[in-house]
């Protein structure tokens, strides 16, 4: 009769899926909350996938909730981008130097479709947070 211990790993790997894939749904699910109620002052990280010389690399920038007009929510984008280890950075930066002074328009459903993963290359960028 096998050890236990021989699927311990097995178990392990099915357990961490089953939980990434909860943790996405409850992510998306409170992302989708947020845009259909939108506050002045949220921000939301995006990111965005650019080709390098030997491979991809993932930057991210924010933008903040300016302005709502029935279905439409303007933002200004923040004037800077960085790799994942220095998203700090951005956030240490002085909040008058950081956004950028024209207002981009997105609706609603636009911004729910950027919720969705990176697989679909059309997107210009994927809502990674949002923090109210």
């Amino acid at each position: 009769k096998p050890s236990i211990w021989i699927y311990t790993f097995s178990y392990f790997i099915v357990v961490m899926i089953i939980w990434v894939s909860i943790s996405t749904t409850i992510d998306n699910g409170k992302f989708k909350q947020y845009i259909d109620d939108p506050k002045v002052g949220d921000i939301y990280e995006t990111k965005t996938e650019k080709s390098g010389t030997f491979s991809k690399k993932d930057y991210y920038s924010y933008m903040k909730v300016d302005t709502i007009v029935g279905d439409r929510i303007g933002f200004k984008q923040c004037l800077y981008e960085a790799t994942v280890g220095k998203r700090d950075e951005i956030k240490r930066k002085p909040e008058d130097e950081k956004w950028s002074e024209e207002i981009v328009y997105y609706t609603k459903e636009e911004l729910k479709q950027y919720v969705a993963s990176m697989s679909n290359l059309d997107q210009k960028f994927v809502i990674d947070d949002i923090e109210r």
